[in-house]
């Protein structure tokens, strides 16, 4: 590493080598970029190594690939293999159709599996009857005492199935290296290469596998799933101009983009995102650097790239470095229905059906989960780390309303009941803070006393009822401008209410989306209160500060930002409509769903290596565990240093995409702590710190001792043990405020001052760290005599704590006469969870018995109909009662349910809409087929009311096996009146094991059309979890890749699904191991069988 020190790794870091820049490997037209994790603060460092290539772990082969020779082994034992990167083609009719890539980043012998004991030899011949070409690069170190960028080295090995004369860039790589070139059927290796010859093995490869114009594509038929993410590494954008004509009836467009680049390195193409979208004609001007005047190409040649999701345009020469370019598109595409780009949603206005256009250049919620969906609009770089500045020119019918991310400057009439609207350039944002919607709306506005005007659109039936939210955004948006201490120099902020909206809101710069009513407080049943309004607007109004002013860099950081975005957000929330509720429910729904992510054998930061993970996973908190941490930060930091380290962040970084360690940065310099360390440890270990707690007495002043241990969810053992910095809150009977310890060691010990026997001591105060406490026996009996004199959260933590099911079912035992409606829902959950694991053991009916009795006084505290005040907690405590009850089967809610549900079929009486849900499903679970009949009778007489797939979800609930298969004819007869309803078909389907069966089996048998029909959407993505969610534990032995014609069919879907699945076998497992205990106590306490 010219110019610089070597640079030692710190011990157990997933990197061991840096780089002065990122080395490129070019597969067919695919970058896979490598860059070090700990890299010297002279270099640019990435939290993770920036991944821009699609994880294939769908393939049989790839599965063997993993550990193809000794080698791999040898080098990851000796914890010197950085990473390894493969491009894989089958032949026709193999189980890898297309061009494939891999990359798996090695840093202990745990990634190695004892049974892939594969040699070079052995593995070509076995290969080279099903694979046409396989590209294989490793990186290792040559030196372990001083790892600098000399003393990286790269393997290459190459197997290519062709019968006549090796391809000619293969041939270059071989005088390149000074290595043969390799037989067919056989793989052995080009050879170690320092990194000057991977440079020009580099530059062979970028050069020579380009498919020529001849072989143009169509796009794929085949549902979405988005290919490599493409890095502009040759180009840098600058401006792009895009105009599009949009015609909503006929749900297609006509565009125009006029894109300003300069190249950063020589080429001889352009390469751009696009999807779904056809290219009519490009030109090209270009005007190298130091000359005057510039060169036009017209009619250039265009091709598309692997899977058709990205185009190439050939340019007639190379093109020097330096060399400004203006790139002009005319194109043309359609309006889906899927989410993507530019989307339709129908919708009912005054009787008269009516499309609203809206763009999707994200995906799912909000800006800070990006899947690159501006490709399905424009052509465009719609990576995280590249920006530019966007002008949008939209054409479109004059009854329609266009709002954008930035003010309309001009609208002019141009004929034939059309308009045309220009807005205002914008700064340097990435695509996915862009924003563009299309509808028939009217608005309320607001001008804040700086100026700068709000609004808040909606339909014109219902855009008044905003009135009271707009006043609120303004008043926010103050606020954070205050917090940030940095103004964004918006002229305007627009609200707009989208009806049959699928998301809570997505968050653009300048622009908000949220469905109908969803900022409206309302005093109804089910309405939303004003503070959680308040919550919802605080959050998504950060998010233009920490989501479009500075963006994550990387896939696996947005649950960070996300996290932090709700941090601040709440804190904001707290000032307005303070709320001790507010801690209960991120006890509750937060931290107990972090810590079950959290203890699996993986870290995030490996799980989220793209944005298909990003989809699977969101399903779980994944911000929960940094979203406490900074909490504690706050808190061992004091809040105003901690909001000048994001004060410093922000301005430091505006209008850029950068790491998240760099607030880390500022915090640490601001400190003196080294917090860097310390957050990057708790997001990049696996499993979570359990702190064993004992008090020693032989000192004269009392000694807290202190082990932490790591704990791992399924029980697994063979991983390293690490050491968390754990910031440690706790308190004791005479301690008057929380106090802190960090802990950075093993072992530790904290002398307690005021402190007698018989005095109780609490750790983890307040349930805002990530970890779980194990007391020892004097410290715990002393603990639960003192249970109802801490608060709601600390009362949660310690039920959390419970290691065994018997000390479980004592601490509820002694909870009987809780009133906090977190606990309560914290006690329903784990009944629900506790009688799924042991529905199969001896003792089952005397659980149902005890949670029956315990849980039914609670649930008549609430009663069937909510009182007022209304409670955000009380609504879920009485929901997850009910369902406790109703899945116990308690005679009293199934008999009250029946009561409802025939006054409601005879005599219209309307049921609770809360409960609605739970009584449908409790008398289809103890009913009979009569009972289904009548629930899809219902169905078809209420077609067009929302929550008409009530009655299809209640009917998944019972467990005759004849109206499973019923309801999956009707389904398959075309009744259901939205497609989205086969969601709720399989919502409660798995609770039985009836049911359970049914689904599991049905979905793998009709995968291929369930995944045309209703791939790559949000509720196909619901309907996967819900069919393959198991609470019984019998599912680890199954072969799921049985039933599906190929193992690629599953991806992204089934994969991660079933780790997961397995997982929670393994622990039902466990607990169902403890079934003798507990069916011991339960009889001690009078709940013998019979």
């Amino acid at each position: 590493m010219a110019g610089q020190e070597a640079y030692e790794p710190e011990e157990g870091s997933n990197a061991i080598a840096c780089f002065t820049s990122d080395v490129f490997l070019w597969f067919t037209n695919q970058v896979v970029c490598f860059r070090g994790l700990c890299a010297p603060e002279a270099i640019e460092p990435a939290k993770f190594f920036n991944l821009p290539c699609k994880i294939c772990t769908c393939s049989n082969i790839v599965s063997r690939l993993k550990a193809y020779s000794e080698v791999v082994k040898d080098l990851s034992q000796q914890g010197r293999l950085i990473a390894s990167a493969m491009s894989v083609k089958g032949v026709k009719r193999s189980d890898i159709p297309f061009e494939r890539y891999m990359m798996e980043v090695f840093g202990s012998s745990s990634s190695i599996r004892d049974r892939y004991r594969l040699h070079s030899d052995a593995l070509g011949a076995d290969l080279g009857s099903i694979l046409q070409r396989l590209i294989i690069v490793l990186g290792h170190v040559c030196d372990k005492n001083s790892i600098s960028h000399s003393a990286v080295t790269f393997d290459v090995m190459v197997l290519v199935k062709d019968s006549g004369q090796p391809p000619s860039v293969l041939q270059k790589c071989s005088r390149v290296t000074n290595f043969p070139f390799v037989s067919p059927s056989v793989i052995e290796p080009f050879g170690t290469l320092a990194l000057d010859r991977l440079k020009a093995i580099m530059d062979v490869l970028k050069d020579g596998e380009r498919r020529p114009p001849a072989t143009r594509r169509e796009p794929l038929k085949c549902p979405k799933v988005h290919a490599v993410p493409i890095a502009p590494t040759t180009w840098e954008p600058i401006h792009s101009s895009i105009k599009l004509a949009i015609f909503p009836s006929l749900y297609a467009f006509l565009g125009k983009a006029v894109i300003s680049f300069k190249f950063v390195s020589a080429a001889k193409f352009i390469r751009l995102n696009s999807d779904d979208i056809r290219v009519r004609r490009a030109s090209i001007t270009l005007e190298p650097p130091g000359r005057l005047g510039c060169t036009k190409k017209s009619n250039l040649p265009t091709t598309f790239g692997e899977g058709s999701r990205n185009i190439v345009i050939d340019l007639p020469e190379s093109v020097q470095v330096g060399t400004s370019g203006k790139l002009t598109l005319w194109f043309t595409g359609k309006i889906n229905d899927r989410g993507e780009g530019l989307h339709r949603i129908l919708y009912n206005c005054q009787g008269q059906e009516k499309i609203a256009i809206v763009s999707n250049f994200n995906t799912l919620t909000d800006l800070l989960i990006q899947k690159g969906y501006a490709r399905f609009a424009f052509p465009c770089w719609d990576e995280l780390t590249f920006r530019s500045t966007y002008e949008f020119i939209v054409d479109i019918p004059e009854n329609y309303t266009v709002i954008s991310s930035m003010k309309a400057v001009n609208v002019v009439p141009i004929g034939n009941g059309f308009k045309s609207v220009q807005f205002a350039h914008t700064p340097k944002l990435p695509t996915c803070a862009l924003g563009l919607i299309a509808m028939e709306a009217n608005y309320v506005e607001r001008v804040s006393p700086g100026g700068m005007t709000f609004r808040f659109y909606g339909m014109p039936s219902s855009y008044k009822r905003n009135t009271a939210a707009l006043d609120i955004i303004v008043k926010v948006y103050g606020m954070l401008e205050e917090y940030f201490a940095y103004r964004i120099g918006l002229e305007k902020l627009d609200y707009v209410s989208v009806p049959d909206f699928n998301e809570c809101a997505s968050e653009f710069y300048g622009l908000i989306l949220a469905c109908e009513n969803y900022l409206v407080a309302e005093n109804s049943e089910d309405g939303r209160t004003e503070r959680e309004v308040y919550v919802s607007i605080a959050h998504e109004l950060t998010r233009l500060w920490l989501g479009a002013v500075v963006s994550p860099q990387s896939w696996n950081e947005f649950f960070i930002h996300d996290a932090l975005c709700t941090y601040i957000g709440d804190k904001l929330a707290n000032i307005h409509c303070p709320s001790r509720e507010f801690e209960v429910f991120t006890a509750l729904c937060d931290t107990n769903k972090g810590l079950i992510m959290d203890a699996s054998r993986h870290t995030k930061i490996e799980t989220i290596r793209n944005p298909i993970d990003i989809d699977i996973y969101r399903t779980v908190n994944l911000f929960a565990k940094p979203y406490h941490m900074l909490v504690l930060l706050e808190r061992f930091l004091g809040d105003e240093l901690f909001r000048n380290a994001i004060r410093s962040f922000i301005y430091e970084y505006a209008y850029k995409s950068i790491s998240l360690s760099q607030i880390w940065r500022w915090m640490t310099s601001l400190s003196g702590y080294d917090v860097e360390s310390i957050v990057s440890a708790w997001l990049s270990k696996p499993g979570f710190p359990l702190l064993c707690a004992e008090i020693d007495w032989s000192k004269p002043t009392a000694v807290l001792r202190l082990k932490q241990t790591r704990f791992i969810e399924d029980g697994t053992n063979g991983l390293k043990e690490f050491c968390w910095a754990i910031i440690v809150m706790y308190s004791h009977k005479n301690a008057k405020a929380p106090l802190f310890h960090l802990m950075t060691k093993q072992e530790d010990e904290i002398v307690l001052s005021n402190f007698n026997r018989g005095d109780w001591l609490k750790l983890n105060w307040d349930f805002k760290g990530f970890y779980r406490v194990s007391y020892g026996i004097e410290l715990r009996r002393v603990l639960f005599k003192s249970l109802q004199c801490f608060g709601d959260t600390n009362r949660m933590s310690v039920i959390a704590d419970a290691t065994k099911v018997v000390a479980y079912l004592e601490l509820l035992e002694a909870f009987a006469e809780e009133t906090c409606p977190g606990m309560l829902s914290l006690m329903a959950t784990s009944a629900v969870e506790l009688m799924g694991t042991f529905q199969f053991a001896p003792m089952y009916k005397r659980l149902r018995r005890f949670f029956r009795k315990l849980l039914y006084p609670m649930f008549h505290t609430y009663g069937w109909k909510p009182k007022e005040p209304r409670s955000y907690l009380e609504k879920i405590a009485r929901f997850s009662l009910l369902s406790a009850l109703v899945e116990c089967g308690d005679e009293i809610v199934v008999q009250f349910s029946r009561e409802m549900f025939d006054a409601f079929v005879k005599y219209q009486v309307p049921i609770i809409s809360q409960l609605r849900p739970l009584v449908l499903c409790a008398v289809c679970r103890y009913g009979d087929e009569a009972d289904a009949d009548t629930m899809l009778r219902l169905y078809k007489e209420n077609a067009e009311e929302p929550n008409s797939s009530e009655y299809l979800a209640a009917i998944g609930y019972t467990p005759i096996l004849s109206v499973l298969e019923n309801l999956l004819k009707f389904y398959e007869g075309g009744n259901l009146t939205s497609k989205s309803h086969i969601a709720s078909i399989f919502e409660y389907m798995p609770r039985t094991v009836v049911g359970h069966k049914f689904a599991w089996c049905y979905v793998k048998t009709h995968w291929k059309e369930l995944i045309q029909t209703h791939g790559n959407t949000l509720y196909f993505d619901k309907l996967v979890r819900q069919a393959l969610t198991n609470v019984h534990g019998e599912m680890i032995d199954w072969d799921f890749d049985d039933g599906f014609s190929s193992p690629d069919d599953v991806e992204p879907y089934l994969r991660a699904r079933l780790r997961s699945i397995q997982v929670r076998s393994r622990i039902n497992t466990q607990v169902l191991a403890q079934h003798v205990e507990v069916g011991q106590w339960l009889q001690s306490r009078g709940f013998k069988g019979h």
